[in-house]
């Protein structure tokens, strides 16, 4: 069984063959070949996400010299996962990062022409305990603009299925509560919501193991690895993260810096356009086993 095949698993409409049978390629995940620069931690919530990121990446792209390791962003919408193809005796792709969705903060380009093929990504980080922001570089600026849009139509997804989920966990504790007041019972605390049952499409469990090696590998610097089998923790903290957000105007809408695009808006037909098939990564994989 190749990399992705263990990362993404065949059962729910995860594996790379899936792809076919979902009309939505972004519970597949969709896969974009990246230049990675670099990262800066940004400590907590910054008052000025553009401002401050477009910083950031002016910095990197000064102290950060090519050539620049060249990384797959595979999005869906559950997780961020940053990979890197087979390299020396390493036979299958390599997990570099694992950024659950929820912990998306903002995803956007600089506004000037000759920056505007970068693409940032600020996200909680439990590792510094605040935002960390990771700049990558796309082969044109149209790819990074599609980049952006489809993590925020990806974050759209998984907070309108939080949403729903929630509406039905709250249906369910009045039912409930209904139930015990008809039979005279006095037991009708609360429910947690964090006790409900976890969607597969949320927190998927990712079956990988992490070598040391994998884990701090030369020249990418520490990106965050989150660790996806506790996944008990991660379902308290995404129903916390989207209870926070549940008060915004539009809590499903991630910013990207332009307030004209709206996660509804993007065709994600046309955004394939600039993807790579993760069928591709997976025969890669497959062949570079086989030898």
């Amino acid at each position: 069984m190749s990399f992705l095949s263990k990362l993404f698993g065949r059962g729910g409409g995860y594996g790379p063959g899936a792809l076919a049978e979902s009309q939505d390629p972004l519970k597949s995940g969709m896969s974009f070949s990246v230049d990675y620069v670099g990262f800066e931690n940004m400590g907590k919530e910054p008052t000025e996400i553009f401002k401050d990121s477009e910083e950031v990446i002016e910095r990197l792209l000064v102290s950060v010299q090519p050539p620049f390791r060249r990384l797959s962003l595979i999005i869906s919408d559950t997780h961020l996962v940053v990979l890197q193809a087979p390299t020396g005796g390493n036979r299958e792709m390599q997990m570099i990062s694992n950024i659950p969705i929820y912990r998306v903060f903002y995803c956007g380009s600089h506004s000037k022409i000759e920056h505007a093929n970068s693409v940032c990504i600020v996200a909680y980080s439990r590792e510094s305990k605040g935002m960390k922001c990771l700049v990558f570089l796309c082969a044109s600026v149209k790819k990074s603009q599609a980049l952006v849009n489809v993590v925020a139509k990806a974050f759209q997804n998984a907070y309108m299925h939080w949403l729903q989920e929630s509406k039905k966990l709250k249906k369910a504790k009045k039912l409930a509560a209904k139930a015990a007041a008809s039979k005279g019972e006095d037991d009708t605390d609360d429910m947690d919501p964090s006790s409900a049952p976890t969607p597969t499409a949320i927190a998927p469990k990712i079956e990988v193991e992490l070598s040391a090696k994998d884990q701090v590998l030369a020249n990418l610097g520490s990106l965050d690895i989150s660790d996806s089998a506790d996944l008990e923790s991660e379902r308290k903290e995404m129903h916390k993260t989207f209870s926070k957000r549940a008060k915004m105007t539009r809590p499903d809408v991630l910013d990207t810096g332009k307030l004209d695009i709206k996660p509804t808006d993007v065709d994600i037909t046309s955004a394939q356009a600039f993807s790579d098939p993760l069928q591709q990564e997976e025969s890669a994989a497959a062949s570079a086993e086989a030898t």
